[in-house]
């Protein structure tokens, strides 16, 4: 349990080796108790390394309980970096993270998770900068159906330049209540895309969304679903200044 004082800050600069992650956990067992940071601001002074200022690293034996980050400002200036990097490498372990809460932090350079477990919930967040602000992979789509059973998205307000959400494989996933504009061309993408959602523990919902993609001529879409089982989208205010080329 790491808690800083607001004002607390790890200042990065270029002299930093640049494979060198600022925050890198490693657990020791299958199931570690868990990590929580608290009011930490790191932040890249100079240079573009490709670290990653936090990175869990989970395998077939190694995983965590919990991670939870509360009032942290992580900033990355290498599209190669993540403001915070979850690697659990095709989903090996299937318990991966049994519950990850993120809430008031601000995070410039992308949210990137991958096999994430039973319950993720990220709130009242700011995402932008590089990346895709917020880019899950739950466990695979033929996981028991007790496995990733709620992921919730709300009340963030997210400009990422890749884009603002992307799901690749999940279930009882619910994005609500966000604040997202698109404010550089993202041709063929979309604001929010969703990848291969099943309904093993009820829908999934897309709802009361503030999106406003950018719309060049090669059309930067509002949400994209592919492939979802069982997913509503309803109540959403989706626009541009121009409203004319995209979807």
């Amino acid at each position: 349990n790491i808690i800083g004082s607001y004002g607390t800050d790890f200042v990065i600069t270029s002299s930093t080796p640049n494979t060198q992650d600022v925050i890198q956990i490693n657990p020791t067992s299958i199931a570690d108790e868990g990590v929580e940071l608290h009011n930490i601001w790191i932040y890249e002074l100079s240079g573009t390394p490709a670290r990653d200022i936090l990175r869990v690293n989970l395998d077939l034996t190694h995983g965590l309980k919990k991670l939870r980050l509360f009032g942290c400002l992580f900033r990355t200036s290498n599209a190669a970096g993540r403001a915070v990097r979850i690697l659990n490498p095709a989903n090996i372990n299937a318990n991966g993270l049994f519950s990850t809460n993120i809430e008031r932090n601000e995070f410039i350079g992308g949210f990137y998770a991958e096999g994430l477990g039973d319950s993720v919930r990220i709130k009242d967040n700011t995402f932008a900068g590089l990346n895709i602000g917020i880019d899950i992979a739950m466990l695979p789509i033929d996981a028991a159906a007790s496995a990733s059973t709620k992921l919730s998205i709300k009340d963030n307000n997210i400009t990422a330049l890749g884009g603002a959400i992307v799901i690749r494989v999940g279930r009882g996933v619910t994005i609500a209540d966000n604040n997202i504009e698109q404010l550089v061309d993202l041709t063929g993408g979309a604001c929010i895309t969703l990848f291969d959602l099943d309904d093993a523990s009820g829908k999934s919902v897309i709802t009361n969304n503030k999106i406003e993609p950018n719309d060049p001529g090669a059309k930067c879409n509002g949400i994209s679903l592919v492939s979802c089982k069982n997913t509503a989208v309803i109540n959403n205010q989706i626009g541009t200044s121009a409203k004319t080329l995209s979807y």
